[in-house]
């Protein structure tokens, strides 16, 4: 029982600045009993997940499209970078 509780008690600390919580069985316990970890998202690594939760497997198998470029083959060139002039 000690474990769990200081298992609890880091999470709450690490919590204040998550946005999400990564566990795996040893963990569960401490997740599920844990305000904060219940209000972020949830994902679940080599356990089942609850309700509310996804599974890594699943977010790491989703469909993504493909990454489209920022900029051309202009982007580099010296009319489109500023230098710094003195004088």
């Amino acid at each position: 029982m000690t474990a769990a509780l200081d298992a609890a008690q880091q999470l709450r600390e690490r919590m204040r600045i998550a946005k999400a919580v990564v566990y795996q069985d040893f963990s569960a316990d401490a997740v599920v009993g844990s305000r904060e970890a219940q209000a972020r998202k949830r994902i679940a690594v080599s356990v089942k997940p609850q309700a509310g939760e996804i599974a890594f497997d699943q977010l790491c198998n989703r469909a993504a499209p493909d990454a489209l470029p920022r900029a051309d083959a202009n982007a580099g060139s010296p009319r489109n970078v500023a230098l710094p002039t003195s004088r």
